[in-house]
């Protein structure tokens, strides 16, 4: 779906409009895109950012027609965010995935994309830019940026699944900008689901008896001594 097309679709909404009428100051600070190329659909959310604290997220989810509207604190409130203007954007996704492409073969990447999470905003330059994170194939990640305005690549590098699974804790309901609120929880446990199952055969290994069914050293617990009752 294209950027203005996402745009009309949710700002043409009832749900939009009767939060617009609530929050007149809201503005744009945001667009969300989760592609599963395999599969060929997308869920779609523009961030809309009410006074200092809140974001306003309006996501359509792939296959679905109805909007829903969710209402988050900002929880890292040290980064600064911006209004978004959609009308400066001059590449869309169709293009950024045709610029992945071609930099992953210049970079002898073979691995098909299989996931785009894309993030379009205004940096601290005030440029707009897509953040992106392709999941691909053999758990390849890639990471790029690329300047959405003028359609070109401005950060390319190609990392492990573990450089993005990070142990933290989230508060229930809490956003952080760039994290994409609503829709960075199912993503960060779909990475995190991926990390659990290259973890498995390793625990599993750990667990297995020695050599003739014998335990392992590590199995082998000494026996505590009883205590007499008269020194307890």
């Amino acid at each position: 779906m294209h950027i203005q097309t996402l745009l009309e679709t949710i700002e043409g909404s009832k749900e939009f409009k009767d939060f617009k009428k609530k929050n007149k100051n809201a503005e744009l600070t945001a667009a969300f895109l989760v592609l599963d190329l395999v599969k060929d659909v997308g869920d779609y959310s523009l961030d809309y950012l009410v006074g200092k604290t809140k974001i306003a997220s309006f996501t359509l989810p792939a296959g679905k027609k109805e909007i829903n509207l969710r209402e988050d604190e900002i929880l890292d409130k040290t980064k600064k965010l911006v209004p978004l203007d959609i009308k400066k954007v001059a590449t869309g996704i169709d293009k950024v995935q045709h610029i992945l492409k071609e930099e992953m073969a210049v970079n002898s990447i073979d691995k098909k994309m299989e996931k785009i999470i894309a993030v379009l905003h205004e940096d601290s330059e005030g440029n707009t830019v897509w953040n992106l994170t392709c999941i691909c194939q053999g758990l390849v990640i890639i990471s790029a940026l690329i300047d959405a305005e003028k359609g070109k690549l401005l950060k390319f590098d190609k990392k492990g699944l573990f450089d993005f699974v990070i142990p933290m804790k989230m508060q229930p309901g809490a956003a952080v900008p760039g994290m994409m609120p609503g829709m960075n929880m199912p993503v960060m446990a779909d990475m995190a689901e991926m990390a659990e199952m290259m973890e498995a055969p390793k625990e599993q290994e750990e667990k297995k008896p020695g050599k003739k069914g014998r335990k392992s050293k590590k199995e082998i617990q000494k026996p505590e001594k009883e205590v007499p009752e008269y020194i307890q």
